[in-house]
């Protein structure tokens, strides 16, 4: 069955552009089927938002001068930490951040990311899913309020947390509390029925 899926790979871009379309445009496309459409810069974007785009894809586009094309990656899901902690190194601010936020970020490095002097790397420590909950805490309480609202806007805070913030002095922390207080009220309910 893969090998019929590879030799289908090479000629995927001698297919009609509608049929290009239909892969872009169903879930469950092989990654090998998205690493050769990718090669077609009116698909890259479409491709490196696929869900079902792989890791070999992800790292290559890592590497691309265009920037927009790296903080994608730096975006997705699917990318490997490999990838990600290399990507801590991009030359573009917005990319590491954009690596920071990223779930698959290891908890380890992401509490050694919280200690930095450089607030917007708190934030992008605070609204990570995958960061400890007691480094969420403590970023909760940060003196800068960005970082509390980085926190403030992560699942992941203890409910006595959120109740916190949702008496800050600062209007976005506190709107942002409540935000997510509603949330995972909504979620808890969902989940109950």
């Amino acid at each position: 069955m893969k090998r019929y899926v590879k030799a289908k790979v090479v000629d995927v871009l001698s297919e009609p552009e509608s049929l290009q379309w239909e892969f872009l445009s169903t879930s469950n496309t092989d990654p090998d089927i998205l690493d050769r459409l990718a090669d077609n810069p009116a698909y890259s974007e479409k491709v490196l938002h696929h869900s079902n785009v792989g890791p070999h894809t992800l790292k290559r586009f890592s590497k691309d001068k265009n920037a927009e094309y790296r903080r994608m990656v730096a975006d997705n899901l699917n990318t490997p930490f490999s990838v990600l902690h290399r990507m801590l190194t991009d030359k573009d601010p917005e990319i590491r951040y954009a690596a920071m936020r990223n779930q698959n970020m290891e908890p380890a490095l992401l509490t050694e990311l919280a200690n930095s002097p450089e607030w917007r790397v708190r934030e992008a420590v605070a609204k990570n899913l995958s960061t400890p909950v007691d480094v969420l805490v403590r970023l909760a309480k940060d003196p800068h309020w960005v970082v509390c609202r980085g926190a403030a806007t992560n699942l992941n805070l203890p409910d006595d947390c959120l109740e916190e913030l949702k008496s800050s002095k600062n209007q976005y922390v506190r709107e942002a509390a409540s935000n997510t207080a509603h949330e995972k009220w909504r979620l808890a309910r969902f989940a109950n029925n």
